[in-house]
């Protein structure tokens, strides 16, 4: 698609980006390079490490005689140590509340094919496979893709039951139609040679790390920046709200705003020179491909304009450095008239999502440590509990494979419980993307075009 860009002489202002006042700019991470808790290989007497190939398969705990009540069995007899009961049932399906297939409406900010590739594992396939068969017949779940959620989903009431957005789109249907999140991403990405599964994100303003000029927010005044949309919550609001919180405005302080639609030619523009400034969701950098060498960027070419720390709930620090509050990660939404079964059981299996995973993760990395055909062959034939001793007694091999490629896909390692929203909406209200209309009722502005969406002040 085509880039958008704004400048005083076609158009009476121009668009403006964020830079917090106060603070310098600095490297593109925090300093969170502490080694994952990993145990290590074991070694054979000093020589090369190798891998342990005892079977783990504890047998159950003998239940005690129960010499009292003959006929009745005691607590452990029914429920023995250790021993998760997994026996289900099949729900029963009621045609006045619930549907034989479930469209899900996702968001495709970049383009349809990357989106179908990149989730249609997770939302067609997972939730088929788990969810689905809970029914017999079992359901369906179908993935529908869209460009323009809020037109889509609201406008044109297209059939869908559950929907996937960033949480800038979720705040907006929220608002409008009462969508109710069942789950919030855990986004899957490796910084400095370590591994996170983030619940949440921030907004980055880049300049290339040589860049002696821009230094704090005042810097942006009457410079160039680039953002991918001015519905991107991470790639263009929330810098926006952040700029006015400090004294600018983003239409009329930058001498140029420019919209590429697609979180990659911000970074690129930014090393190339084609901007100053680029606004992008945190993590972007690490995903993008340099055009000339087919190799990812290096982030230590980018400096972060109004640096802020985070402290997760952990305890450990978010892995970037980023300009904007920190929000939560995608959630999956239904809508109000959403069956309560069927939501209940989808809001189980994304929370599943991630114990199936590790026991995938832990079939694979056996996989890649066998050194011989005997040891190939125990890697694919072992139970999940001799990979993961935790693991699910739902967790079969092939449940586990599923889910750990839906997640190399999508880039996530599963879902959790959802996390509260009412932050962003603040802001997103603050910032005039949240309005009332005639009618006194709060609704988000509809974007096709970007002079659709530029309000001059």
């Amino acid at each position: 698609m085509m880039k958008q860009t704004i400048r005083w002489a076609s158009v009476a202002c121009t668009l403006a980006v964020l830079m917090a006042t106060t603070n310098q700019a600095f490297a593109l991470y925090n300093d969170t390079s502490a080694p994952l808790d990993v145990p290590a290989p074991l070694n054979n007497n000093g020589n090369e490490p190798q891998v342990d190939w005892n079977v783990f398969d504890p047998p159950l705990a003998a239940p005690q005689e129960n010499t009292t009540n003959v006929g009745i069995l005691d607590p452990e007899k029914q429920w023995p140590t250790g021993q998760l009961d997994c026996a289900q049932g099949f729900r029963q399906f009621n045609e006045l509340t619930q549907k034989k297939v479930y469209n899900i409406g996702i968001y495709a900010p970049d383009n349809i094919e990357t989106t179908v590739r990149e989730f249609n594992l997770t939302f067609e396939t997972y939730l088929t496979e788990t969810v689905g068969k809970r029914w017999n017949p079992p359901i369906e779940f179908k993935m529908v893709p869209t460009r323009y959620p809020l037109i889509a989903w609201i406008d044109e009431d297209q059939d869908v039951d559950m929907m996937y957005a960033d949480s800038g789109f979720f705040s907006c249907t929220g608002t409008e139609i009462g969508a109710q999140p069942l789950g919030t991403t855990l986004s899957r990405t490796k910084v400095r040679g370590r591994y996170y599964d983030l619940d949440v994100l921030g907004g980055t303003m880049l300049v290339a790390a040589d860049n002696r000029e821009i230094n704090s927010i005042d810097d942006l005044k009457n410079k160039r920046i680039a953002a991918v949309k001015i519905s991107e919550f991470a790639g263009g609001q929330s810098q926006f709200w952040v700029m006015m919180k400090n004294g600018l405005d983003y239409i009329m302080d930058p001498d140029q705003v420019t919209f590429t639609d697609n979180q990659e030619d911000v970074v690129r523009g930014v090393l190339d020179g084609s901007w100053d400034v680029g606004f992008v969701r945190t993590g972007v950098v690490e995903q993008t491909t340099d055009l000339e060498t087919g190799e990812l960027v290096d982030p230590e070419l980018f400096k972060v304009v109004s640096p802020r720390i985070y402290i997760m709930d952990d305890g450990d620090l978010f892995p970037y450095l980023h300009s904007t509050p920190v929000v939560p990660e995608w959630p999956l939404f239904a809508k109000q008239d959403l069956d309560r079964i069927v939501a209940e059981e989808v809001s189980v299996a994304l929370i599943n999502f991630e114990y199936h995973t590790l026991v995938g993760r832990a079939i694979h990395e056996c996989l890649d440590a066998a050194n011989s055909t005997a040891e190939f062959n125990l890697c694919n034939s072992r139970p999940p509990r001799y990979f993961v001793e935790e693991a699910r007694c739902d967790t079969t091999r092939e449940l586990a494979e599923l889910a750990y490629q839906a997640g190399l896909a999508g880039h996530h390692s599963g879902f959790r419980p959802a996390r509260s929203h009412f932050e962003l909406r603040t802001i997103v209200q603050d910032i005039g993307f949240v309005e009332q209309n005639e009618n006194g009722d709060w609704q988000c502005p509809r974007v096709t075009t970007l002079y659709q969406a530029v309000k001059c002040p």
